[in-house]
């Protein structure tokens, strides 16, 4: 059997800015940006010992992102939504939360990635955060705060 590793595919993160916001929540970083990944994730996170999740979520508006999202309405508990940082063409953090909210997710907006796991931090733990939606995103992240 091989030993593959993706980057930004069901990434855990164990370091960072992130990290030291959200302490004790498990996080994770997931590139993926249509709806078959969509389905993927959500194939994932129900194999994945059962806990509060949130997602991060920021999506470049050229993606189906009702596609994504509604693959992931039944496994998680909410969506923060943030803008994919400097790209022009990305969804606003208010329009992929009243996406979310259409499709049946509890959802909010946050200013940043941020400002998103400094909300989760106040939620009762154990948590996972999952950041996603977007291999932007994802690269960014990467960058910044891993």
């Amino acid at each position: 059997m091989l030993d593959i590793v993706w980057p930004a595919r069901m990434q855990r993160l164990v370091s960072g800015p992130v990290i030291d916001i959200a302490k004790n929540s498990e996080i994770w970083l997931d590139g993926g940006h249509n709806p078959a990944a969509g389905q993927v994730l959500s194939d994932t996170l129900r194999s994945l010992p059962p806990m509060k999740t949130y997602l991060i979520c920021g999506m470049l508006n050229t993606k189906d992102i009702s596609g994504y999202i509604n693959n992931l309405k039944n496994v998680v508990d909410e969506l923060i939504a943030i803008s994919v940082p400097n790209e022009v063409s990305t969804f606003t953090a208010l329009e992929t939360s009243i996406i979310a909210k259409k499709l049946g997710i509890k959802s909010s907006k946050a200013q940043s990635l941020e400002d998103a796991a400094s909300v989760v931090a106040l939620y009762p733990k154990p948590s996972r955060i999952v950041i996603c939606g977007s291999l932007y995103l994802a690269g960014f992240v990467l960058r910044k705060h891993a």
